[in-house]
């Protein structure tokens, strides 16, 4: 594609460079990156990581003015579904901050930029918000919009699990949202098991989120005990839940209608095994 073609021919021109050509560039990469990062097509939006790569092994510390704009695409550009883009993703990071304190640092300090774009994603952002209906067929756009939502779902709890400071102001929004917590009946198999891990890890990380919202924690968890296709992750989200709720689990859903149907199931099919 014309795009394709023209990441290559950039990545052809930036390799030869120096850092004051490279530094040039910073201010209108950061707009370029943000929309081709996210195309729908797994080439580009691998080619745009490597063309990162290269960008910031050659300006260095001049990204650092930059950072935030370009730091909630990257960090979720290593969650890509398609492995050799999200594994293009980390390399760049990588390039940038090799240390694991400096990568610490680093999250830490666009904490709120990353955080801002997964809240959007999960709960603003629809299949017609991420594309263009007009030109995009629907198959297209719903194949984004799943692979949007597993990106942040899987990058928000890789950030729980990588940063030491978290401002929990900054998150409410995600957790006072219904749609947030619906999630969990996401008709995409992928959607569901990257929402139960990311439940497992809040209940770790942030286990006040948790436990202060817990009929609607025990209602989108407890309630899908029954989804074989969601696996291990729907278990290890009940356990844990169970493990935090300060309230009677059992008072916050009905077992014998929305439990015990779900859980005698998967005994009876012995969990497809």
């Amino acid at each position: 594609t014309t795009k394709v073609k023209a990441l290559q021919e950039f990545l052809d021109l930036a390799v030869g460079s120096g850092e004051d050509v490279m530094v040039s560039v910073l201010p209108f990469w950061p707009a370029v990156y943000n929309k081709l990062a996210v195309d729908a097509d797994h080439r580009i939006r691998e080619l745009s990581h490597i063309a990162l790569k290269v960008i910031v092994e050659a300006v260095g510390k001049n990204l650092a003015p930059h950072l935030k704009s370009i730091s909630g695409i990257w960090f979720l550009g290593q969650s890509d579904t398609h492995a050799p883009a999200a594994d293009a993703a980390t390399a760049a990071w990588q390039a940038a901050f090799p240390q694991p304190a400096k990568s610490r640092s680093a999250k830490e300090f666009c904490q709120e930029d990353i955080v801002s774009l997964i809240i959007d994603n999960l709960i603003r952002a629809t299949p017609q918000t991420l594309s263009d209906p007009k030109v995009t067929p629907v198959e297209e756009m719903e194949s984004k919009y799943e692979r949007c939502l597993c990106m942040s779902l899987i990058s928000y709890a890789k950030l729980l699990d990588s940063i030491g400071k978290i401002n929990e102001e900054n998150h409410k929004k995600l957790f006072d949202s219904p749609k947030f917590w619906k999630l969990s009946k996401n008709k995409a198999i992928k959607v569901r098991r990257s929402f139960f891990s990311l439940i497992a890890q809040l209940c770790e990380k942030l286990p006040a989120v948790v436990s202060t919202r817990g009929s609607q924690a025990a209602t989108s968890v407890l309630t899908c005990l029954g989804d074989l296709d969601a696996g291990a992750p729907v278990w290890e989200a009940s356990l844990q839940v169970l493990c935090v709720l300060q309230q009677d689990p059992w008072s916050l859903v009905n077992p014998s209608k929305s439990v015990y149907p779900g859980l005698w199931s998967v005994m009876t099919s012995a969990a497809n095994g």
